[in-house]
């Protein structure tokens, strides 16, 4: 009977320390491994340099190696269908646009992605103005110019980051209000646009002006309007698409970090909170965000989903004014 219970009790123990290892590392502090940064544009677009200029304050905070990982195409759902299929631990997020969670719903009758049920909101954490362009051989220095040109060429093409995206229905919109005809063609990010726009390939596109301004100040494309209600300070002779005269195109983008749906909300928090410390420090902000036009946000995640409800409802107007639809 002793042997028996000495054999138990040895049994017992050795279950115990075998289980230590798994109880260790279900309560090791997060991150406790790299974290993957999925963007959903080419390398050197707007997104990815934000991206990228933000990955090593989080590394540093973390200490971490935070991985910036470019997957573009179909608009942003090749991005967003990876990071749904990852694993609800906050090792895989989305780094997404108002083209990813507001756009794709209003546009596709079929995703391969639920928005709202496939990700977690974490924090928006800039909104942004786009900057409309044209090639420095177009013969326009203002967006009345360009639309004239347009019209007295009958071939004028823009490029846009994407179908659907927030660049191509700004595009459209603008084509639909002037009443000139202007060739879309889809790229898959907006910095390749930008080599063709200097190759003479493409007349026109609208992008962040954190990918556009060295051009612009190079020479090799010209700016001739902004998207927002207000002149960003970098370009305080652009004028906005109102004050030219086109018509109204508050046309802003927004740049998130969504996470798997299922995340647990401490992880979620956590997120947000080191996000914010990054992204909107006062070096960050003077460096990566004010000079172009950007407003630093980095909400709650609560907050953030209720932005989300009512940007639907906006860009849901804009979209069926356009009568726009992508299949």
């Amino acid at each position: 009977m002793r042997r028996l219970t000495s054999r138990c009790v040895l049994m017992a123990l050795a279950l115990c320390l075998g289980g230590l290892p798994a109880l260790s590392q279900s309560a090791a502090p997060f991150p406790s491994k790299p974290v993957r940064l999925v963007v959903p544009y080419a390398a050197g677009g707007g997104f990815d340099i934000f991206t990228r200029a933000m990955a090593p304050g989080l590394s540093e905070l973390w200490k971490q190696p935070v991985i910036v990982d470019n997957r573009p195409g179909g608009n942003e759902v090749i991005a967003a269908t990876q990071v749904k299929q990852a694993a609800p631990d906050g090792y895989t997020l989305y780094i997404a646009s108002e083209a990813g969670l507001v756009n794709n719903p209003l546009l596709y009758s079929k995703l391969t992605y639920d928005p709202v049920k496939d990700f977690v909101p974490v924090t928006r954490m800039i909104d942004g103005q786009l900057v409309y362009v044209v090639r420095s051989g177009v013969p326009a220095k203002s967006l009345k110019e360009f639309v004239a040109y347009a019209k007295q060429s009958g071939k004028a093409t823009y490029g846009s980051a994407g179908t659907g995206g927030t660049s191509h229905l700004a595009l459209a919109w603008v084509g639909i209000n002037s009443g000139v005809e202007l060739t879309h063609v889809p790229y898959k990010g907006s910095a390749p646009i930008v080599q063709d726009m200097i190759a003479g390939q493409v007349d026109s596109t609208i992008a962040p002006l954190g990918l556009v301004d060295p051009f612009i100040k190079a020479g090799q494309i010209r700016a001739i309007a902004v998207t927002g209600n207000q002149r960003i300070k970098l370009l305080p002779d652009v004028p906005t698409v109102y004050e030219t005269g086109e018509g109204a195109l508050d046309m802003t983008f927004f740049l998130s970090v969504v996470a798997p749906a299922g995340t647990p909300e401490p992880i979620v928090k956590k997120l947000a909170d080191d996000i914010r410390k990054v992204v909107c420090s006062q070096p960050f902000r003077e460096r990566y965000s004010d000079p172009f036009g950007y407003v630093s946000v980095c909400d709650s995640p609560e907050d953030f989903k209720a932005f989300l409800a009512k940007d639907v409802e906006r860009r849901g107007e804009r979209i069926k004014a356009a009568d726009v639809k992508l299949d």
